[in-house]
């Protein structure tokens, strides 16, 4: 703020970038290019609980997910 603006080497792209191999070590997974079709809900709690992406092939497939980051 008092010593002007700062922005990551590499754009702010590289924030994601330098996060996946962490998320994945971690036990997660990281989609990336995958069509969303559906933002599922968890009726109970109206909290996201997953999402459904369709593949390369045309076939929906649903993703149950404790985190979704967009």
């Amino acid at each position: 703020y008092w010593q002007g603006a700062f922005y990551p080497v590499g754009g702010a792209s590289e924030i994601p970038h330098r996060a996946v191999p962490i998320i994945e070590r971690s036990g997660g997974c990281v989609l990336t290019k995958a069509r969303v079709t559906a933002i599922d809900v968890a009726d109970d709690t109206g909290r996201v609980s997953g999402v459904t992406v369709t593949t390369r092939t045309g076939a929906e497939v649903r993703i149950d997910a404790p985190v979704v980051v967009s």
